[in-house]
């Protein structure tokens, strides 16, 4: 029996030897990091913060992320974490709010993300 998923993009899921039913209707992560790099070049955005959800994944997914950003010339200011601790939260919002950094981008797991900065 095949499966389409249109949410998971773990690049894993790509090999056909241990999921060889498994297809996806979206790109992988490292091709969303691809295109979120090219489009902070194309906007001339220099600094960037990133954003992701504590654990291993947001981990692994913002590292990725930076070093795609950093291959296409921009600069990481800092990349931060939303845990389930709220003082650590605070301050990581408050760092952002004192940078100088032309974006924030939101990597990883962003329901978990935006649903723990509102808790």
């Amino acid at each position: 029996m095949f499966q389409i998923s249109y949410g998971a993009t773990h690049p894993a899921l790509n090999d056909r030897v241990q999921y060889p039913h498994y297809f996806s209707t979206g790109p992988n992560d490292h091709i969303q990091h691809i295109a979120i790099a090219e489009l902070v070049e194309r906007l001339g955005w220099t600094w960037v913060i990133i954003l992701a959800a504590s654990g291993d994944y947001g981990e692994r997914e913002s590292k990725n992320l930076r070093n795609e950003i950093t291959k296409h010339g921009a600069c990481i200011d800092f990349i931060g974490a939303l845990t389930e601790d709220k003082d650590k939260d605070i301050k990581t919002l408050v760092r952002i709010q004192k940078s100088s950094a032309e974006v924030v981008i939101l990597c990883g797991e962003l329901f978990r993300t935006i649903s723990l900065s509102y808790q």
